[in-house]
């Protein structure tokens, strides 16, 4: 009897794993792990917490649904490891998630220009935060640094063990200082663009500093995954792709 495969298209590649074994790396990871624990609330509560609170943003819900979680495996690891993802590209926190971003992206780029100017008055690199290997070498040759040797190092499992009260904590101080910074009541968003306001735009969604916190609060506190007709809640650390900010 041939076993049952599944087959993964990633870029130009294809790859083809037996699906018993795909199917036991996710079981192994959703219940050998403290990342997530089964959830004994109903798919139809969840979705309708999600509307009411989801509704008191202003924001709308494209479609009212729940995240599968499935992984691709890492094809640079020697033995191949696997990354696992929540698909919520078009689920009921989607919208949400997407103007958060935008929120968060003008903290960090409030953040970065301050770091710029600490850089250039006292030559103190204060700003880590990179977008891809493009900034190193960028940053590289912007300081001309002189090395023998360059070597890059790898979090294997940093998204997910991260706990959520830190999360909130250091995010709510700094989304906090920034909206202080700036001396503006408001952050614009679409679900592309984020920028700081003193006034409100109609074609925007326009969050206080208050507003920003809940709904980062509310994000973290509702990470929801199936799989199969089973459900599970992350309580550490976020998924990869949650929030699209660079680290």
């Amino acid at each position: 009897m041939v076993p049952s495969l599944h087959c993964i298209r990633i870029c130009n590649n294809t790859i083809i794993i037996w699906k018993l074994y795909y199917i036991s790396t996710l079981v192994s990871e959703l219940s050998s792990t403290n990342t997530y624990i089964k959830s004994n609330e109903s798919v139809p509560n969840i979705l309708s917490k999600h509307n009411s609170e989801i509704s008191s943003f202003n924001i709308p819900i494209s479609k009212l649904d729940l995240p599968t979680i499935y992984c691709i495996p890492k094809l640079h690891k020697s033995p191949y490891k696997f990354r696992y993802i929540a698909n919520s590209s078009n689920c009921s926190t989607t919208s949400l998630s997407r103007h958060l971003t935008s929120a968060l992206t003008a903290v960090k780029e409030h953040v970065a220009k301050y770091c710029e100017t600490v850089l250039n008055r006292n030559d103190v690199n204060l700003f880590w935060s990179i977008k891809n290997s493009g900034d190193v070498i960028e940053k590289i040759k912007s300081r001309n640094f002189q090395a023998n040797t360059i070597a890059s190092y790898d979090f294997s499992n940093m998204y997910t063990t991260l706990p959520h009260d830190k999360i909130n904590d250091q995010l709510f101080k700094l989304i906090k200082w920034c909206y202080n910074r700036e001396g503006k009541t408001y952050i614009c968003t679409s679900e592309s663009k984020g920028f700081f306001s003193a006034t409100e735009y109609k074609s925007y969604k326009s969050w206080t500093c208050s507003d920003v916190c809940s709904a980062l609060s509310f994000l973290l506190d509702n990470i929801y995954v199936r799989f199969g007709e089973d459900l599970y809640k992350q309580v550490v650390g976020i998924p990869m792709v949650f929030f699209r900010v660079s680290a």
